[in-house]
């Protein structure tokens, strides 16, 4: 199976590169407009299989920072699409001994990000979903439209009790890499972010940490099926 995997950093897409074929990883840099465009030209070029990868924001208490989020299925507003369970299945084998952090749950769709402790409540509430990203409700969407399986793998940087500063969302360019300077001037405006600011920072390295030993171990089977 050749694999199409969507992320929303240059970091993620960093990780995840060594696994699949040249050109088959998109990078949507926070933009969830883009996000369906990517996809689609990802099938279009011959991919038969979906993977959304990277990190993303806790919604369920009790769901830690680094924590791998296998998802179950994706929930975008009123709708739910499942994931492909026999893919599930021989990704949870291939992480077991790694001795990883692993939920099993939803994923819920947003089309910004989700900052606060009571937005995440409310969001969990009417989802039922223990983490939230901004690119598997795009590849959930087109798997739905195609037919092809797709995965969500995502590590959880802010847990369901953080919040993320401003600053945090200026950072991001287009091509998701990170803006120091659009986040220092963030800071000059408003230095009361400041420690906000280092916790995303430190959180969203523990994730990243968490998406490495995933690729790992997951070598070049990713999509073997």
């Amino acid at each position: 199976m050749r694999i199409g995997v969507v992320t929303g950093l240059q970091a993620e897409a960093t990780i995840i590169r060594s696994l699949v074929a040249p050109g088959d990883v998109a990078i949507t840099g926070g933009r969830t407009d883009r996000a369906t465009s990517l996809v689609d030209t990802l099938i279009a070029c011959g991919c038969t299989g979906l993977v959304s990868f990277g990190i993303a924001g806790g919604l369920a208490p009790g769901v830690a920072t680094g924590t791998l989020v296998l998802a179950d299925w994706v929930v975008d507003g009123a709708r739910s699409y499942p994931c492909d369970s026999a893919w599930i299945t021989r990704v949870a084998g291939m992480l077991g001994p790694a001795g990883l952090m692993i939920a099993r749950g939803a994923v819920a769709a947003s089309a910004a990000i989700v900052a606060t402790p009571a937005a995440k409540a409310v969001l969990q509430g009417k989802s039922g979903a223990i983490a939230v990203d901004m690119e598997s409700g795009a590849i959930a969407a087109a798997a739905a439209r195609t037919g092809l399986p797709f995965l969500v793998l995502r590590a959880i940087a802010d847990s369901s009790d953080r919040t993320l500063p401003p600053a945090v969302a200026v950072g991001l360019r287009a091509d998701g890499t990170s803006d120091p300077f659009a986040v220092l001037a963030a800071l000059v405006r408003a230095p009361g972010q400041l420690w906000g600011v280092m916790h995303a920072a430190r959180d969203a390295a523990c994730a990243l940490a968490t998406l490495r030993r995933t690729s790992v171990c997951l070598g070049r089977g990713l999509g073997a099926m």
